[in-house]
């Protein structure tokens, strides 16, 4: 049996696995498909099989199971044949990857028995397709071939079927490539049975409940996927008076319940799947707005970063010229104050001469005066001269040179300069 860590082939609904977990409607495909397989099991024993479009290999493997001395599955698919390998080997079976229209690796007229369950609507060519299938039949040979109705009023319509066949045309095509054919329907039902006691702990998988030859008697050409003992039956049944042999299994079926089951099912699997689209509706709107939100966080975040980056650039602009301007007017002041330096030592050196010639005619005055008191010279011309030096000085005072010198030495005093106190 495989398990869900076993499985590796993708569920569709179209290819089956049989003993996949975690499928709700398993048990309802496991139906549809093993009565098939059921149903060609007394047919093969002893025999060379070929399963057509065998998927997982579940049925080629039950068809071994059953006594067929050789069975070749074929399917297209690479993966399903090595599934088949790898999950549903048998000493007997032999597994080929090919296109069904043209199986090159299989000689004409080599097998007793070809099987092709559900594949002649998945093919691109179905007469070419069943022209192979004969092709490989023993001119004595059985052939077993199924096709469903896919203008059924059914929710299990499959969107990877290429044709679709009402049962004549499924007949005229049939009729017209192999001869004479006798045509079953498959209905799905559910049934309420009556079975002979089983051992109470036994319980059977999809194999071991066909090929047990004790519940031969019982089952026949029944699939059993699982039958409980008589102690957990629904329900008892006295037969009194009678031969165990002429009690058989029997069963009730209702197509109607069946469809009741299926559409409750369906529409709790719709309910289910709305629940889902909404949780994802809800996820990818919160996922939007999650975008959207940060679509706005970055558009702010760029828009105040530009503004913000454009304000500093401004500022930094107006820093700079402001820097520019006081450099400049430092420039200008310092050129200022060099001038009136060089203004300043200029003058510096004409007051200095001017107090040196100062200086001169005040003792040149008082020479004059001593001269006058001592010497010989008349003392109308050393007036004269006195008169004369006076006038000089006076002349030089009141100049205005020396109102300026005047100015100068006042400047001076404000700015507590050295020398301010030479007036």
């Amino acid at each position: 049996m495989t398990t869900n860590s076993d499985v590796n082939l993708e569920y569709t609904g179209e290819r089956h696995i049989a003993g996949q977990v975690g499928v709700e409607m398993l048990p309802f495909a496991n139906l549809e498909h093993m009565i098939r397989y059921a149903f060609v099991a007394p047919f093969i024993q002893g025999k060379r099989v070929l399963d057509v479009s065998c998927g997982s290999g579940y049925g080629t493997q039950y068809l071994a199971l059953q006594g067929a001395t050789q069975v070749v599955g074929v399917d297209i698919d690479q993966e399903s044949i090595e599934f088949a390998q790898k999950f549903h080997q048998h000493p007997a079976i032999t597994y080929i990857q090919s296109d069904a229209h043209h199986i090159q690796e299989l000689a004409d007229a080599s097998f007793d028995v070809v099987i092709s369950f559900e594949t002649v609507e998945h093919v691109e060519r179905p007469r070419d397709f069943l022209f192979e299938l004969k092709r490989l039949l023993k001119a004595d040979g059985q052939a077993f071939i199924s096709c469903p109705n896919d203008y059924r009023v059914s929710p299990w319509i499959s969107e990877f079927h290429l044709h679709k066949f009402r049962f004549s045309e499924f007949r005229d095509l049939m009729v017209s490539i192999f001869g004479e054919t006798v045509f079953l329907g498959q209905h799905h039902t559910l049934a309420s049975c009556l079975f002979k006691p089983t051992i109470t702990s036994e319980k059977f998988s999809q194999f071991e409940a066909y090929r047990d030859s004790s519940l031969s008697p019982k089952f026949d050409k029944y699939y059993v996927e699982h039958i409980s003992g008589i102690e957990n039956a629904d329900g008892y049944i006295g037969v009194v008076g009678t031969d165990i042999s002429l009690v058989g299994n029997s069963l009730s079926i209702s197509q109607d319940a069946f469809q009741i089951v299926m559409k409750s099912e369906l529409e709790s699997q719709q309910k289910s799947l709305e629940g889902a689209k909404k949780v994802q509706e809800f996820q990818d709107q919160a996922k939007a707005d999650l975008l959207n939100y940060e679509a706005e966080y970055q558009r702010n975040l760029e828009y105040y970063q530009k503004k913000y980056q454009s304000e500093i650039e401004i500022n930094q602009r107006e820093i700079e010229i402001n820097q520019q301007k006081l450099q400049v007017q430092l420039d200008t002041a310092y050129a200022d104050i060099q001038s009136k330096q060089n203004l300043i030592n200029i003058l510096e050196e004409k007051v200095k001469i001017l107090e040196e010639r100062h200086g001169q005619l005040l003792r040149d005055k008082t020479y004059l005066e001593n001269v006058a008191s001592t010497s010989r010279i008349p003392m109308v011309q050393t007036q004269q001269e006195l008169l004369q030096a006076q006038a000089r000085i006076t002349a030089m005072e009141t100049s205005k040179f020396w109102q300026i010198r005047k100015s100068w030495f006042q400047f001076k005093r404000s700015l507590n300069l050295p020398g301010a106190d030479k007036e």
